[in-house]
């Protein structure tokens, strides 16, 4: 948002920017959507509100947090299409090469600033962990280039692998009387 000169001028609204669908990038419009979301269900006198979301394609994890100026943590729901706008935002930022991001988390301070971080390389932390077979099923879905699987999701793939192989020869040896 524009604000005045040192003149305390005013830009002419022929002079502002006429954003639309087309110039705003869709994943800031899903994430400040998230964010409008998020205060709109927190108490007043809200000090810090924190999203943090996990997820992949079969797995999500979230923790909504709401910081109220007195430090206390007031039970308050997700609001309704959150989840969505999430998984939403997963699809959108996903780049051909790179995948898309395991977590992110958004932190809102008053009046309204937001910042948000998304991880595309680390491991998620989520309770209980994710089972390496949804990571793997979400790599199909949002595929990476070798050199953007980091090390850490590539031993969980050779893992689940070297798992699959052992139980058909354990399989095959039971058939066949071995």
């Amino acid at each position: 948002m524009s604000s005045p000169d040192q003149r305390g001028d005013r830009p002419h609204s022929d002079e502002l920017p006429n954003p639309t669908i087309e110039t705003v990038a869709r994943d800031d419009l899903i994430t400040e959507w998230i964010g409008w979301s998020l205060i709109q269900s927190a108490p007043a006198d809200w000090q810090r509100i924190d999203l943090m979301a996990t997820m992949t394609v079969e797995v999500v994890d979230i923790k909504f947090t709401v910081i109220m100026e007195d430090g206390s943590k007031p039970d308050v729901e997700l609001p309704e299409g959150v989840h969505q706008a999430l998984a939403d935002l997963r699809q959108e930022m996903y780049q051909k090469d790179r995948g898309t991001w395991f977590s992110a988390r958004i932190t809102i301070d008053p009046p309204g600033e937001y910042k948000a971080d998304f991880n595309f390389d680390l491991e998620p932390v989520c309770t209980p962990p994710i089972p390496d077979k949804a990571l793997i099923r979400d790599l199909d879905t949002f595929p990476r280039d070798r050199e953007f699987i980091p090390p850490w999701l590539q031993a969980k793939i050779d893992d689940y692998h070297k798992s699959l192989y052992e139980q058909y020869t354990k399989t095959a040896r039971e058939k066949h009387g071995h």
